[in-house]
């Protein structure tokens, strides 16, 4: 039996000890902690299982082997399926949706008197004054989108109430657990997401943040 390494490290992996495979070979539990990963967690085995060691480790938050500019040019979507501009470079994809909130009347309540006239068979006619009060309640509305952040712009394509907005045009952000809030002048725009995009993009976020005091630029990214 072929004896397995580790590809960090160069250690022997016994056959009961935890392993990570990836693109390269096989990654001992140990160096896979000291990156800030998980063994157990299923989604992220499946994610590194086509990913070179350097992928892996640009994905690392703790490891500073790699440089930010190259962790930066690992994220970057090779083939966004939009059509970019003259050096424009896309960051990020994900599957989202645009949120438009809405309101909907659950139940009217009426109140006031009332008399009642007989006026012939069958016929009757109320008298008075009828106050009728709906009750509303708000929600939010998801349209399915596909969501693209670039060097210059952020995109959503939907059907209805998609959205491209220059990045410079974007005056601040928020970022929760389950998407994020653009506020560009005197549009809001609201982008819900999967738990691990918002990850995603939060890991991005800091690296471009990271990449800026280093003095890196957009054209510091572009590949040969």
């Amino acid at each position: 039996m072929a004896k397995k390494e580790c590809i960090m490290c160069g250690g022997s992996i016994g056959a009961l000890a935890s392993r990570v495979k990836c693109a390269d070979g096989l990654l001992c539990g140990a160096c896979f902690k000291k990156l800030g990963f998980s063994s157990f967690d299923g989604k992220l085995l499946q994610d590194v299982k086509n990913k070179s060691l350097m992928q892996i480790k640009a994905m690392s938050t703790v490891d500073n082997s790699v440089s930010t500019k190259e962790k930066i040019r690992q994220l970057i979507v090779s083939d966004p399926g939009i059509n970019l501009r003259e050096n424009e470079i896309c960051f990020f994809y994900a599957d989202a949706s645009v949120g438009r909130q809405r309101a909907k009347t659950t139940s009217v309540k009426s109140a006031g008197v009332h008399t009642g006239v007989h006026v012939m068979k069958g016929v009757n006619l109320r008298i008075g004054s009828t106050k009728y009060t709906p009750k509303q309640e708000t929600y939010w509305e998801k349209i399915p989108c596909r969501f693209f952040v670039t060097g210059d712009r952020y995109i959503a394509l939907a059907q209805k109430n998609g959205f491209e907005t220059a990045a410079d045009k974007i005056l601040d952000m928020e970022l929760h657990k389950d998407g994020m809030i653009l506020y560009a002048g005197n549009k809001t725009h609201v982008i819900f997401m999967s738990k691990d995009d918002v990850e995603r993009y939060k890991k991005l976020w800091e690296l471009l943040h990271k990449a800026h005091e280093e003095g890196l630029s957009t054209a510091d990214f572009i590949t040969e």
